[in-house]
């Protein structure tokens, strides 16, 4: 296959699971802008903290580490698949409930903010996330797009209405919040489970693929903690050894940064599957295609770069920002920073898979993440410096040395 014959497929899909992101994830986004902007800084400080720990629980999941999928799916049978998952799910969030029940003084303690509802519903919401991610994900692999956008699109639609009609609702919309999206993810699995076949599965595992699973995922557990350390898990160190105005701001650019997010995972739903198409077939043409992806990164974010510049000289005429709206809005160029360097990442991520090297990728990328956390720690302690600019090091030590990583792959 030429390298430009399925482009206009790439362009719709890349599109569509844009638009669909938008609609699905796009919401949950403006309640954390509207909640940025609503609630009082402790209280929005509470409600990002228990954000950071909604975004923690996968990475204790195994089935979360679906990725493993590029290189073994072919050799186990569909419902073996689906079952193991569906089990492995199941039982992680039943021991998460179980744990939380145990500690439930120390979190009370910690994030200052006691609803034991409220905990409960996060492991669950987890459950269902993980689980979504997985059938969006299968069916990516095997081209299924259509398929892919709807596991993907339909479920987490649900979950922020029931997200917003909690926080706009209920007396404390941070309990609206996380027990709205449980009532969300519920209504979709019930559904899903009367309309596609793929819920009808037992509860029972694949020893041999489970352990191949679990092999493999141990290395990407890894990466995903050092990624959530330096996103949501970053607001946990800025409550332990810098100052809350600080720490709120950082809050801000998580906010913002998940539009950019939404974009990328609109592109890379499409991306990821055609490189290991192109990869397979022709090197060369995936590293090309790559190239392409990369610039079109680029231009996204010289583009978002000048939308923010003609709302801000709008907003010097007429002022349609008023004091806490611009205090948000005013750290997007950081975003649009971190999204414009993640890029690099991006577009190198799935060749760790495909090529089938991310164990010995993960050792190296170990050592590089502790250096940069070691000193993005030591400027926040001893000078003072923004969670912004701590965040930048991480950011940039990591997309950098994954690009080079491949880079030197490839050669």
């Amino acid at each position: 296959m030429s390298l430009g014959t399925g482009s206009k497929k790439f362009v719709k899909y890349s599109i569509l699971y844009m638009l669909f992101e938008g609609l699905s994830k796009g919401g949950s986004l403006l309640i954390l802008l509207y909640v940025a902007y609503a609630l009082p800084p402790a209280t929005y400080l509470i409600f990002m903290l228990l954000i950071s720990l909604e975004t923690f629980l996968p990475i204790l999941y195994a089935s979360n580490y679906s990725e493993v999928l590029y290189t073994i799916k072919d050799r186990y049978r569909q419902s073996n698949i689906y079952s193991t998952i569906l089990t492995i799910t199941f039982l992680s969030c039943l021991l998460l409930l179980i744990m939380i029940l145990i500690a439930k003084s120390y979190l009370y303690q910690y994030f200052e903010y006691e609803s034991l509802f409220t905990y409960l519903a996060i492991p669950i919401n987890i459950f269902f996330f993980v689980f979504f991610k997985f059938l969006s994900l299968y069916q990516q692999l095997h081209g299924n797009h259509a398929k892919a956008i709807y596991f993907k699109s339909m479920p987490f639609f649900l979950s922020f209405l029931g997200a917003l009609g909690g926080v706009l609702w209920l007396e404390d919309p941070i309990a609206g919040f996380f027990i709205g999206k449980t009532t969300g993810y519920f209504f979709a699995f019930i559904y899903l489970m009367f309309k596609e076949d793929v819920f009808l599965v037992h509860f029972k595992v694949d020893t041999s693929f489970l352990k191949e699973y679990l092999t493999r995922s141990k290395f990407l557990f890894i990466i995903a903690f050092f990624g959530w350390l330096g996103s949501y898990g970053f607001l946990n160190i800025g409550k332990l050894i810098s100052t809350e105005e600080k720490t709120i701001e950082y809050g801000y650019l998580i906010n913002l940064l998940g539009i950019f997010l939404m974009l990328a995972n609109g592109i890379n739903q499409v991306y990821s599957p055609k490189v290991r198409q192109l990869y397979n077939e022709n090197k060369n043409d995936a590293y090309v295609f790559s190239k392409r992806i990369l610039i079109i990164y680029s231009l996204l974010a010289a583009l978002a770069y000048l939308v923010y510049q003609i709302i801000l000289y709008i907003n010097q005429d007429l002022g349609i920002l008023d004091a806490k709206a611009l205090n948000i809005f005013v750290v997007m160029p950081y975003a649009i920073l971190i999204f414009w360097i993640s890029s690099f990442k991006y577009v190198s991520d799935v060749y760790i898979y495909v090529s089938d090297t991310y164990k010995s990728f993960t050792m190296s990328l170990f050592v590089v993440e502790v250096i940069s956390f070691a000193l993005a720690v030591y400027l926040l302690n001893e000078y003072s410096v923004s969670l912004l600019h701590a965040c930048l090091i991480i950011i940039f030590a990591r997309s950098s040395f994954t690009f080079m990583y491949v880079k030197l792959l490839r050669n």
